[in-house]
């Protein structure tokens, strides 16, 4: 019979332990905070929270200063074209690094019905996403979407003790981040409510600490997005290039309502923006062939499996759309390996991953196998192509152009989830020069694309020196 040994943070093993993570352990009553939940009162769980009961500034549960949590609506109104009697609609898929991405907001009528009053936003609330892949992500409203509604996120105004900014910043330290994973994770679909956001506990230094540090971070980020955006114009660089070198113009917008086709030009799905990307990229100093020309094996949509930990640098890595941006895996990515491994789902060097569905339909990651043995799942689609004929590396460069996302932009379904089908990617037309050409535009983009990446491994790398210190402010050394 086990028996519990004296102590504040007594506990015992009933099952092997492996880095302080027990399956089976126990806990004194008294020593239970907040919900009886088998992962946050782990002893390792623990031992990554004690910092906070030691910071170096009274800590609360976030609820003591907030004045108000609402939900966002769970049934998005119709979206309409931008324009005098719209508004933005701010979604959990605009919330990208901390902040609200205007270029991806959709519109809806300024005038909605009462029930959605709740929704409307006035500048200054904390957003966070509380479902879906990005629980947890938040952002402060910006007083330019004053009049803005939200979806289905929750909103948060602040007493006059707690700053929105700050608390967003301190949610995206590490600390921060751990508290809301512990509470997003424990079902198939993350997710997270209002009672949970209340217990989230923050270290509440003076408002005049609060925006110092704050302002601190917004130098960073100044900086960050500096290094960003350098990298970005020597990508727009290489767009312009590899277009130029392929005869192709860059996309406009056309601002035709109405247009005509000769009758001959009809194929594929019957919509109108898929025809007006084929007007504007006529040039043809190369012949054009499909992506699915191109291909030697049939593309293929990818495992079912459950993604599960790894416990061993045997396993295969297992490639999810949620494990790549489309500039590739992020440094120090934490990978995940499938519960069942299936051969057919197996990656070779060159083969080239599209994301099917979801807010990222459309972008793609080529593997290389010095990335280690992996398999893909089932919201990619896995294209391998012939290399007598085309280069993977070229195809993939084409993926990162204008007009690519022009012709995503215009093939993806115009309502409910965004979705491109496998016979949709392999009836891409793209222009194929020549190997040799071939060659040279992919040494030329490997070496450019070298610099561009090293410039986003500084900004982040700043960045992310940036919260440490951010969270040393508050806690200590941690």
């Amino acid at each position: 019979m086990a028996v519990v040994p004296e102590g504040p943070n007594a506990f015992f093993y009933l099952s092997p332990v492996e880095e302080g993570k027990a399956r089976c352990f126990a806990v004194r009553r008294g020593a239970i905070a907040g919900r009886a939940d088998v992962i946050f009162h782990q002893p390792w769980v623990r031992a990554r929270l004690a910092p906070l009961e030691k910071a170096k500034f009274p800590v609360t549960n976030l609820g003591a200063v907030i004045y108000e949590i609402r939900y966002g609506t769970g049934t998005p109104p119709p979206y309409l074209e931008p324009g005098a009697d719209t508004v933005p609609f701010v979604r959990a898929t605009d919330i990208k690094d901390g902040e609200v991405n205007a270029e991806t907001l959709l519109h809806i009528a300024a005038v909605q019905p009462r029930s959605l009053e709740k929704c409307r936003l006035t500048g200054g609330e904390l957003i966070i996403v509380r479902s879906g892949v990005n629980t947890g992500d938040c952002a402060v409203i910006p007083a330019s979407l004053a009049g803005a509604y939200a979806a289905y996120d929750l909103i948060l105004t602040f007493r006059p003790s707690a700053s929105a900014r700050f608390v967003a910043m301190f949610l995206d330290t590490e600390i921060g981040r751990l508290q809301l994973n512990l509470v997003r994770g424990r079902a198939a679909q993350p997710h997270i409510n209002a009672e949970e956001v209340s217990a989230l506990r923050i270290p509440l230094p003076h408002l005049e600490v609060q925006d110092n540090l704050v302002a601190a971070m917004d130098a960073a980020r100044a900086e960050r997005l500096r290094k960003l955006a350098e990298a970005d114009t020597l990508l727009s660089g290489l767009d312009g290039f590899l277009l130029s070198t392929l005869g192709l113009t860059p996309p406009s917008k056309v601002e035709r309502k109405a247009y005509a086709i000769e009758y001959h030009e009809l194929r594929g799905r019957f919509d109108p923006k898929t025809y007006l990307y084929r007007e504007h990229t006529s040039t043809k100093p190369f012949p054009f062939y499909s992506l699915g020309s191109l291909t030697i094996d049939e593309p293929a949509y990818g495992s079912g499996a459950r993604a599960v930990k790894r416990t061993s640098d045997d396993q295969p890595k297992y490639i999810r759309i949620t494990d790549f941006r489309d500039d590739g895996i992020p440094l120090g990515h934490e990978f995940v390996t499938a519960e069942i491994i299936e051969e057919d789902c197996a990656l070779e060097d060159g083969d080239i991953l599209f994301a099917r569905s979801g807010a990222t339909a459309g972008k793609t990651f080529i593997y290389t196998q010095d990335l280690g043995p992996a398999v893909f799942a089932g919201y990619c689609i896995r294209f391998r192509f012939d290399q007598s004929r085309v280069m993977s590396r070229f195809v993939y460069y084409f993926t990162k152009t204008s007009a690519y996302r022009e012709w995503v932009a215009t093939i993806q379904r115009p309502s409910g989830q965004p979705n491109i089908n496998k016979e949709e990617f392999k009836s891409l037309e793209l222009p194929i020069p020549p190997l040799e050409v071939q060659r040279q535009v992919v040494e030329r983009l490997d070496a450019e694309s070298q610099r561009v990446q090293a410039l986003r491994v500084m900004a982040e790398a700043g960045w992310q020196a940036a919260k440490h210190w951010f969270e040393e402010q508050l806690l200590g050394d941690v």
